[in-house]
Parts: C-alpha cells; sequence; structure tokens
C-alpha cells in the first residue's frame, strides 16, 4: 500500500480532506518492530499529594 493510498483510506473513513490527513503523517507501522512506542512518555501525571511544597513550579 502506497502513502497515497493511506492517505486516502483514512480521508475516506474519517470525512477529512486527503490534504489534512498528509499534514498529520499518518502511515503503516512495521508489524517486526515490538518496540515501536507511538508515545513514548509516561502519561503526564501530578499527584499533588506525594509533594512537598519546595517541588512546586513557580
Amino acid at each position: 500500500m502506497s502513502q497515497q493510498e493511506i492517505d486516502e483510506a483514512v480521508a475516506s473513513a474519517t470525512g477529512e480532506k486527503v490534504g489534512t490527513i498528509r499534514s498529520r503523517g499518518f502511515s503503516i507501522a512495521d508489524p517486526f518492530d515490538v518496540g515501536f512506542d507511538p508515545e513514548p512518555r509516561g502519561p503526564m501525571v501530578l499527584d499533588w499529594d506525594s509533594m512537598c511544597p519546595r517541588e512546586w513550579a513557580d
């Protein structure tokens, strides 16, 4: 499947324009790349109860 076909399929499924989809960078992930993580950061959560006031950002 070519990148153009991917963009057209996603655009058809979402109702967006192909140019919009192209600008968002959709692609097929490699199924053999088991370490792939599109969002490598952990969740951005801050537990205020576990922090001391000196650690709070000004």
